[in-house]
């Protein structure tokens, strides 16, 4: 049965290519033979044979409407190409973006408080060391930068406390040995305005 159907369906794209592609003599131009006028497309798709299935109509673009289950399923479904061939391929999947972890969120409020920092804005970026610190509270970066920060606003005790903070708890850190550099030039500077007054 499915061979008959193949028959007929080959019959009828016969049909239709050489009723396209016929030329006619013109009676008017000496027997000289030019194309046939094309059809106009029919409306309505001739009948199926009894015993074919018809195709389903092709589902409705969801792409421009704001169903976004709609376009992540059109999104993820294989191209296909019908032709001499058969192929299918898929959308490169799209890359997860990472969940932020408290040590992700403590680095982006480090990062924003150094730029506040390298632009002289001391009270936002004290604000953002802090937080990046609520974290990642063994941040040495963190500690020594909110160091910076309150020794840059003249608020040496709480500066000296930070970096001596940063050296105590993090002795391995590239900061520690920068935190007690900054503690012994803080604790002279100190000292040397004391015995000045």
């Amino acid at each position: 049965m499915r061979g008959h159907a193949s028959a007929w369906l080959v019959v009828l794209i016969l049909m239709e290519v050489m009723s396209t592609s016929a030329q006619t003599p013109n009676p008017g131009n000496n027997g000289a033979i030019v194309p046939a006028t094309p059809k106009k497309p029919d409306t309505v798709p001739p009948p199926l044979p009894p015993d074919v299935v018809a195709p389903d109509p092709p589902p409705p673009d969801d792409s421009q409407n704001g169903n976004p289950v709609a376009r992540t399923l059109k999104r993820l479904a294989p191209n296909c190409i019908n032709a001499i061939f058969h192929a299918c391929w898929s959308s490169p999947p799209q890359k997860p973006r990472p969940t932020q972890t408290a040590e992700r969120k403590g680095a982006t409020s480090r990062e924003v408080a150094e730029f506040y920092l390298e632009r002289g804005n001391y009270h936002a970026a004290e604000s953002r060391f802090r937080e990046a610190l609520e974290y990642n509270s063994n941040d040495a970066r963190a500690m020594f930068g909110l160091a910076q920060c309150l020794e840059k606003m003249n608020h040496t005790d709480e500066a000296l406390q930070e970096y001596r903070a940063c050296a105590e708890q993090q002795p391995l850190s590239p900061y520690a040995e920068r935190s007690l550099k900054a503690v012994e030039r803080l604790t002279q500077t100190s000292s040397a305005m004391e015995h000045s007054h």
